[in-house]
């Protein structure tokens, strides 16, 4: 009894010791060790210093930090069964980590309804914890793109820890609000809410959440079509994680993207061979779609195909629900270069039917104009066109200069229409074309 005692008590101190380094996988091994050992110690939670539910809640986060999410959800739920009679607040915010391990593990629908009992049972309306499960509830909804209802949750966490004085939450959820306006399309907006969260993340020390504002003002400014101001943030970002100690495979990731769509695909290629991919799968979606991207645009389109092939659209794609509609643009584009009218217009009606923000679905809307133009199919190029006009008058606003690539999107639909009723499409070519090389 007394060696299983003083294994435990190693166990113990040998992850703190490697969490501190951090050797998440080492300590995830050493805390697993220290469960096995518990219900052998009688006086386990003395020896730990720590309540059997705390062990299980280390091992959840490691499991997470090491990218074993559904092993984090399994001991989570652990941890909540050990804690049912615990006060509500507390009881809120497991549901809200269990949420978190959810979504990373691609169960999106499961975690949303983590977070909305998160939300029910942290009532109190000026307390850290009730900002703690606004902004996990609205990042959850921003994700899954419910966006009316994530602004809700967003600006009253963001209202909740202003009140209370926590920057860190704050910067938290003015980095899920910014991310979403920027993919939306509203650069402005987007851009200035995120250069906000990046100032109260460096300010607090927030090492993570940096590295988070980082990756989400890359990615939207992709999507919004500023891709100098996307390469500079990369790189920022990039050399800061390197001082901090840290990796960044996701604003690595997004920097393959800005070179690529620039047309340097040697670099783009030689950034992408120096990335160091984590567990998971959405890791991997964002290969496959840098590296069709770079085929694509180089003309191999057998080999664009393949980087798709095997990553369709399942369950393990709510972890990133915006890379649904841009898997089957992709598509779609191959489709239209093949000339296979067919195969473009199924990947098209299948992102269409999936597609919320601005930049996607003008995206789309375009490349179902070229598909019905190679088909003469004069009635369906109208109907898209129609479609792209009502969706820029609704939700553009055209003094937001900055989204170059919604603009360049805009003219290339105002070039078809030209073509369409036999007009000059000349002036509206060369402008999309200036807002593409903006």
């Amino acid at each position: 009894a007394r060696d299983l005692a003083a294994a435990l008590e190693a166990s113990v101190d040998a992850a703190r010791a490697a969490a501190a380094v951090p050797a998440f996988s080492e300590a995830l091994e050493h805390v697993r060790s220290l469960l096995e050992l518990w219900d052998d110690v009688d006086d386990a939670e003395q020896r730990a210093a720590m309540a059997h539910a705390d062990v299980l809640r280390w091992a959840a986060d490691l499991a997470h930090d090491v990218g074993d999410s559904p092993q984090a959800v399994v001991y989570q739920r652990s941890a909540i069964a050990a804690l049912a009679d615990a006060p509500p607040a507390q009881r809120g915010l497991l549901h809200e980590r269990l949420g978190r391990f959810l979504q990373a593990a691609g169960r999106a629908d499961d975690a949303i309804v983590e977070y909305e009992s998160a939300v029910e049972l942290v009532t109190e309306p000026t307390s850290r914890e009730r900002a703690v499960v606004l902004a996990g509830y609205g990042q959850q909804l921003m994700l899954t793109l419910r966006h009316a209802e994530a602004v809700v949750a967003l600006e009253e966490a963001i209202e909740v820890a202003r009140r209370i004085g926590d920057r860190r939450i704050e910067g938290h959820a003015l980095t899920s609000l910014g991310s979403m306006y920027l993919h939306e399309g509203r650069a402005a907006l987007g851009h200035g809410l995120l250069r906000e969260a990046a100032e109260i993340a460096r300010a607090e020390g927030a090492h993570g959440e940096l590295l988070r504002t980082y990756v989400n003002v890359v990615s939207g400014l992709v999507d919004v079509g500023d891709l100098a101001a996307a390469e500079r943030y990369a790189v920022e970002g990039l050399r800061g994680a390197a001082e901090l100690g840290h990796e960044s495979f996701f604003i690595g990731a997004n920097l393959v993207f800005v070179l690529t769509e620039r047309g340097r695909w040697d670099e783009a290629a030689a950034v992408s061979d120096t990335l160091r991919r984590p567990e998971g799968h959405l890791p991997h979606l964002w290969l496959a779609h840098s590296s069709s991207d770079r085929a694509f645009w180089s003309g191999d389109l057998d080999g664009a195909a393949r980087a798709l092939d095997g990553s369709e659209p399942s369950e393990g794609w709510y972890v990133e629900p915006q890379l649904v509609p841009m898997h089957w643009a992709r598509r779609a584009a191959v489709a239209i270069e093949r000339g296979d009218t067919v195969a473009a217009r199924d990947a098209l009606e299948r992102g269409l039917a999936v597609v919320v923000t601005l930049p996607q679905e003008l995206e789309l809307r375009l490349h179902a104009v070229e598909a019905e133009m190679a088909a003469d199919d004069a009635a369906a190029v109208a109907t898209h066109l129609d479609a792209v006009e009502r969706l820029i008058e609704e939700r553009f606003d055209p003094d937001d200069t900055g989204a170059h690539r919604v603009l360049a999107l805009s003219a290339e639909a105002a070039a078809h229409r030209a073509e369409l009723v036999g007009t000059d499409p000349g002036e509206h070519w060369l402008e999309a074309v200036g807002h593409w090389e903006a």
